[in-house]
């Protein structure tokens, strides 16, 4: 079925119809052409009237509101003109037309990009460097945009759609429904955006009902909901307010303190002399003329700008961590911060984004040399006194015993607990950095945490079922003075003692072909 140049995709299409679906103040379908999938959305907000339906004073009230949408999307479409959604990251509108007295827009699909899902289930896990990447990445896009003298007024994760490419990730900005000139705001009661994402002075603007105030309306709106947006791809939620208010705005307009993740108090780097916490408070000024310009942002992620010292916070208000992170604490404990003090500039906690393996600690030397550190090497420097291992003693019938709760540490390891699962007998082992994994006997002899029990007997005799007596005159041509009995992981074993060294273990059938057992 054919839209106007567009080959609809199947699936919206029912019988001999288009099946149109409802988003937002829209519907829309997906459609190729030239071998390219479109989207292609009619605004159901705003109707072309029709004279045969409407009065003449309904037709031009109508009118009115219908050119002006026409307009403002023209004028989108002459500033944003030249921007390519594959180099720029910004998929501006390809045409737009009225049909059935709707005001349609044909965008390219992106290729390749995250659903909602996977945005929601996989930002929050990626490692600090590729969101710092993806951060960097959607304020390029910004600084682009509002350099072209455009305001995006909707931003929110499901506008930047994001396409994992090489490892990497890429944000698209897509929607520019709610979208205007910097010098064209619309009226207040018209002004767009999503309740939770929206800047004070928009709520300051649609509360005020006074059009006049159209001149707080900047592109600083956009960099306000930008830092919204990157602490929900790497979190999943909002800043926390602790407070029982709808929005990030709402409490800061109120002088209600926002909380922002632990995840972002990571140093950039060190001429913004800041951490990403410092950027996103930054960016959050209530004041929009105090907020950063998207290539300001850029600049900082960039390591080329510094953050202003009025919103420094989180780590770079305190240059010592007197804690270690929750999941080492059972490791050992950290010297004091005046111990620190004669060692280090500064020591936090860094967050490398990788789970409980990326838990690291970065200090800067008196000598000013920054390294980042594992709580083993924490441990190994003296930093971090060690406790002693938590361990359950082993199953008897596994023949082995552990090495000292000391060194079980010093190998990684805080805990080795005795579990029987599915009727298997097996130990759960926990890590410096909290990981817990459950494991067999032969993975704590094969990493060093466990040796094989061995009982020594001595005798004089071989074991009863190997034979009734020694070969002294075999012994004497092998120079073996003493043979002892001894029990290894519960096989029976010999130790040879010869004069000039000692040969543990040997095997029983070796004995036997070494003939030192008569029967």
């Amino acid at each position: 079925m054919d839209f106007h140049g567009y080959s609809v995709e199947p699936k919206f299409i029912s019988g001999s119809a288009i099946k149109w679906v409802t988003t937002g103040n829209g519907e829309f379908i997906l459609g190729k052409k030239g071998g390219t999938t479109y989207f292609i959305k009619r605004n159901i907000n705003t109707r072309y009237p029709n004279k045969k339906v409407h009065s003449p004073a309904v037709f031009a009230k109508y009118l009115k509101t219908a050119q002006e949408l026409e307009n403002k999307q023209q004028r989108l479409r002459s500033l944003m003109s030249g921007l390519r959604w594959d180099k720029d990251l910004i998929v501006a509108e390809n045409e737009n037309f009225w049909d059935d007295s709707k005001f349609t827009t044909i965008t390219v699909c992106v290729p390749g990009i995250m659903s909602n899902e996977q945005v929601e289930n996989d930002l929050p896990k990626i490692a600090f460097p590729k969101l710092l990447a993806l951060a960097k990445r959607s304020a390029e896009v910004m600084a682009l945009l509002h350099s072209k003298g455009v305001i995006h007024g909707d931003l929110k994760e499901k506008n930047f759609v994001v396409a994992p490419k090489g490892g990497e990730y890429y944000p698209y900005l897509i929607d520019f429904d709610s979208a205007y000139p910097a010098d064209e705001v619309p009226p207040f009661d018209e002004i767009g955006g999503t309740p939770g994402y929206q800047s004070p002075e928009i709520l300051e603007y649609y509360d005020s009902e006074d059009d006049s105030l159209s001149t707080i309306i900047t592109p600083a709106t956009d960099i306000f909901t930008l830092a919204l947006v990157w602490h929900k791809w790497w979190t999943g939620a909002f800043p926390n307010t602790d407070k029982p208010v709808e929005d990030v705005a709402s409490a800061i307009t109120d002088g209600i303190k926002v909380k922002l993740d632990a995840k972002f108090d990571v140093k950039i780097g060190d001429t913004c002399g800041a951490t990403v916490v410092s950027l996103i408070n930054w960016m959050l000024a209530k004041d929009h003329t105090k907020r950063p310009t998207g290539e300001q942002v850029v600049k900082v992620l960039s390591d080329q700008l510094e953050v202003p010292t009025e919103f420094h916070c989180g780590g770079d208000t305190q240059p010592f961590d007197s804690e270690l992170w929750d999941a080492h604490k059972s490791a050992g404990m950290l010297c004091s911060v005046d111990e620190l003090k004669k060692k280090y500039k500064s020591f936090k906690r860094f967050n490398q984004g990788s789970g409980s393996t990326g838990l690291k600690y970065k200090s800067v030397s008196l000598s000013g040399a920054e390294r980042i550190m594992s709580i083993d090497e924490l441990i190994g420097e003296g930093i971090v006194e060690s406790k002693e291992a938590s361990l359950d003693g082993p199953w008897d019938d596994h023949g082995i015993e552990y090495i000292s709760a000391k060194d079980v540490i010093a190998k990684g390891y805080v805990a080795i607990k005795r579990v029987e699962l599915a009727y298997k007998k097996r130990y759960i082992v926990t890590t410096l950095g909290g990981r817990r994994f459950d494991c067999g006997k032969d993975f704590l002899i094969t990493n060093g945490l466990a040796t094989e029990k061995v009982l020594e007997i001595p005798s004089e005799t071989p074991w009863p079922e190997h034979g009734t007596a020694y070969n002294p005159e075999a012994m004497a041509l092998l120079n073996i003075i003493k043979i002892e009995r001894m029990e290894i992981g519960g096989e029976k074993k010999y130790k040879l003692i010869r004069a000039d060294r000692v040969t543990e273990g040997v095997p029983v059938n070796n004995m036997k072909l070494m003939r030192l057992i008569t029967k």
